[in-house]
C-alpha cells in the first residue's frame, strides 16, 4: 500500500503525466526499503558500497534529515518518484554539490527500483528534475555522471537534453572501486524541457 494520498498533495513538487516528485519524508521508510532490496543487485553496480545497516530506518531518518537540512540551506535536493495514478514508490533524483556565486550548478544523481525500468518513468522524472532546478531554485547547470558501461543512463540524459562533455578517470567510488565516468553537462540556455 502506498503512503501517498490525496492529503499529501500541497506536498508535490512536480507532476507529470506518470509520475509525481515529492521531498521524502519517514513515513516512506517501508516503500523505499523493500524497492532497494528487491533493486540491491543493480544499485550495488552502480553505488558506493552499501554499509551494513544501508537499508535501517535509522540510516533512512538520516537521510530524510540531511535532504531537509540541505532543502532549506540550498545545498541539495531529493525528489522521491512516485507514480502519478496508482501511486507507486519508483526511485529517487537528487541534485547535490549545489554551488551558488559565478557556477549557480548543481550535480543530478538519480535510481530507479528494476521493477519499473523501461516505461519512461525515469526520462519524465529527470526533465521535471531539471525544470525545477533552472525554473525553481535558478541554476543554470546540471551536471551529471555515469560509468562508461551504463548505457540506458546515457541515452536517458541525452534523451533529455544532456551533452556528452568529457571522461573522467577514477572518477567516483563505486562499490569499493575506483570507476571512470561519462560526463554530461545541461545549461538552462540549452533546456527545452525536452
Amino acid at each position: 500500500m502506498a503512503f501517498w494520498n490525496r492529503h499529501d498533495a500541497g506536498s508535490v513538487l512536480a507532476q507529470g503525466d506518470c509520475v509525481i516528485l515529492k521531498h521524502p519524508h519517514v513515513r516512506d521508510y517501508p516503500m523505499w526499503r523493500d524497492l532497494r532490496e528487491k533493486s540491491r543487485a543493480l544499485l550495488q553496480k552502480r553505488e558506493p558500497a552499501w554499509v551494513p545497516s544501508a537499508l535501517s530506518i535509522d540510516d533512512f531518518r538520516q537521510y530524510v534529515q540531511t535532504y531537509q537540512r540541505g532543502a532549506k540551506s540550498g545545498r541539495a535536493h531529493a525528489f522521491f518518484i512516485w507514480h502519478t495514478t496508482e501511486r507507486h514508490f519508483l526511485g529517487a533524483c537528487h541534485l547535490t554539490n549545489i554551488r551558488r556565486g559565478a557556477a549557480q550548478m548543481a550535480s543530478l544523481g538519480y535510481w530507479l527500483g528494476t521493477p519499473f525500468h523501461g516505461h519512461g518513468y525515469m526520462r519524465q522524472a529527470v526533465r521535471l528534475v531539471c525544470h525545477y532546478a533552472f525554473h525553481t531554485i535558478g541554476l543554470h547547470r546540471i551536471e551529471a555522471a555515469c560509468m562508461p558501461d551504463n548505457i540506458a543512463s546515457q541515452q536517458l540524459l541525452i534523451k533529455n537534453g544532456f551533452v556528452e562533455e568529457g571522461y573522467a578517470r577514477h572518477y567516483l567510488q563505486i562499490n569499493g572501486r575506483w570507476e571512470d565516468h561519462v560526463l554530461f553537462g545541461l545549461t538552462q540556455k540549452e533546456n527545452h524541457d525536452v
